[in-house]
């Protein structure tokens, strides 16, 4: 109990296809000039939700010089998150230069986890996380910038009677792949795709589309065109999307989705019984997420869940039926009735929608970012090097090369003007092309590549 009075406690602090970098400036959301907005890729490879109380953001330059605090306030964020949820932090206006590192100021003592029996513990971590941009972010005053940052190794060790968290985390300044959801107020002017993005203090961000995006109805149908629809569309919608988050604010997409505007908070939790006859399932609440403003833990609590008018969903958007709805799947709830039961019994929701997650949801999705230096197409296999002088590592340690094999399930892209088109192998050119790789760690200096995106250097 003392642990959950921390909780409480501590949550009193809360305030509640493209072009890349390339792109040209937005006609839409020109409020946002000058500022920085980090969303955080909160898949750590574990069943508990982990936060922390953010105190200060500041960007380094080279030589070491940091800007002042970017952070307004102190914030909670989730940075482990089972559902891989991303989390956002809108931050303020930062000087103009070139960045190659983020620093996250972390409250001491702030640290808290929540494993999947809903059982609480503490978190030590280092005060000061720094997360490297190997690449650099150049920022301009003229426009926004926008930066992901995400787990290269699993940050969680619990010991017991606490945990600690030691985070191996990189900045994927483009063309990190995201899935954000509860997207507000969708608008199109000259063109643009432009909607306000919640878990990042209502910033606004931009929707491009790859020329095979796939666009989906509330019910999961599918539109014939993109035109089809943006007929179709309206302002009291949210959206939902899958695609390539760039540094200026803009996702190139493979997949957008329309969702009714929904007042209410999402619940997430697990699920604990199934009662298929009846259409419901008990659940254990375990936190919040009010409009996607960010996950909020609370003590957990037990309830039934009522499906007989909700769509079930997998996280790409697919149908599915309560079957799927497994005992200790973690599930989010939207809901739209409330029934309190006094004499001891359950509460009941009545669900409009039941959100899966993928099973490999917690898992971190690391990117590594180099130059091309050789290719063998009859082995499969890229060798990657460093560039602009920033290290390789694989686990941390800095290797001097990456021997990267694809197979007929990699799918290999290639970055340019009109967007991302597959190319094969034989295309990848080496000594001309820079890539991005994610997939499976398989040696010392071995990756087994599940997508691969090379751009002319």
């Amino acid at each position: 109990m003392r642990y959950l009075l921390c909780l409480v406690v501590l949550f009193s602090f809360v305030a509640c296809g493209g072009s890349g970098g390339d792109a040209p400036s937005s006609t839409v959301g020109g409020t946002d000039l000058g500022t920085v907005t980090l969303i955080v890729d909160t898949r750590a490879d574990s069943d508990a939700f982990v936060q922390f109380q953010i105190a200060g953001v500041t960007l380094e330059a080279a030589g070491g010089v940091q800007t002042d605090n970017l952070l307004r306030e102190a914030r909670i964020v989730t940075m482990g998150d089972p559902s891989g949820e991303a989390a956002g932090l809108e931050l303020g206006l930062a000087p103009a230069g070139t960045y190659v590192a983020l620093h996250l100021m972390i409250a001491p003592g702030s640290g808290v986890m929540m494993d999947q029996d809903g059982d609480t513990l503490p978190v030590s971590a280092p005060v000061d996380v720094r997360v490297p941009i190997s690449d650099g972010l150049d920022h301009s005053m003229t426009a926004s910038s926008w930066l992901l940052i995400g787990h290269d190794a699993p940050p969680l060790v619990s010991n017991g009677s606490n945990a600690d968290w030691t985070p191996q985390m990189s900045a994927r300044v483009d063309g990190a792949e995201v899935t954000l959801d509860g997207l507000a107020l969708p608008l199109v002017r000259g063109g643009e795709l432009g909607v306000t993005a919640r878990l990042a203090g209502d910033r606004t961000l931009l929707l491009d589309a790859t020329p095979a995006c796939v666009y989906r109805d509330e019910n999961g149908a599918v539109y014939p065109t993109r035109q089809a629809f943006l007929n179709n569309m309206t302002i009291t919608d949210d959206l939902c999307v899958v695609g390539n988050l760039h540094r200026k604010g803009l996702i190139d997409a493979d997949y957008i989705c329309r969702k009714p505007g929904y007042g209410d908070s999402r619940l997430i939790g697990r699920v604990l019984e199934t009662d298929a006859p009846n259409q419901r399932f008990k659940f254990r609440v375990q936190a919040v997420n009010p409009r996607s403003r960010g996950i909020q833990l609370q003590a957990p609590r037990v309830v039934w869940v009522r499906t007989e008018n909700a769509r079930i969903e997998a996280s790409n958007g697919d149908l599915l039926n309560f079957a799927a709805l497994a005992v200790d799947r973690l599930v989010k709830v939207k809901w739209n009735v409330f029934e309190e039961v006094t004499n001891g019994g359950l509460d009941v929701y009545f669900a409009t929608e039941v959100a899966i997650p993928g099973g490999n949801s917690a898992r971190p999705d690391p990117q590594w970012h180099g130059r091309v230096i050789g290719v063998d197409v009859t082995l499969g296999q890229i060798e990657v090097g460093p560039r602009n002088g920033a290290p390789l590592r694989i686990g941390g340690q800095a290797v001097a090369s990456i021997t990267v094999t694809v197979n007929a399930n990699t799918l290999i892209e290639r970055q340019g003007q009109g967007g991302r088109q597959a190319i094969n192998l034989a295309e990848v050119q080496p000594n001309a092309d820079r890539i991005w790789v994610r997939g499976e760690v398989t040696g010392p200096a071995r990756i087994a590549a599940s997508r691969v995106r090379v751009k002319d250097e």
